[in-house]
């Protein structure tokens, strides 16, 4: 959002979770921003949020997003194919 200044603003548009402990099944947002935690259900923190960020400027600077796929599936195959270490459960 842009305010009435010109300034950029983060809001959050409903999608907020309050974080649990046990959270690997929560999943909010769209996938192309979600960081490999959210995806492969693992458990998380807020530095996904992070994650999430850092896609949105690369997306900025480069103009497009630095992961393929539209669908859930797409994203975490692409991810898994690029990974050198599993990610465990």
């Amino acid at each position: 959002m842009i305010d009435h200044n010109g300034y950029l603003k983060l809001t959050d548009f409903g999608i907020a979770r309050v974080l649990r402990e046990n959270n690997g099944t929560d999943t909010s947002g769209t996938p192309g921003y979600m960081a490999p935690e959210v995806l492969f259900h693992v458990n998380h923190s807020f530095e996904v949020d992070f994650f999430a960020v850092g896609v949105i400027t690369h997306e900025l600077m480069l103009g497009k997003r630095p992961l393929k796929g539209y669908t859930r599936d797409e994203i975490r195959e692409e991810i898994s194919s690029n990974q050198k270490l599993k990610i465990i459960k």
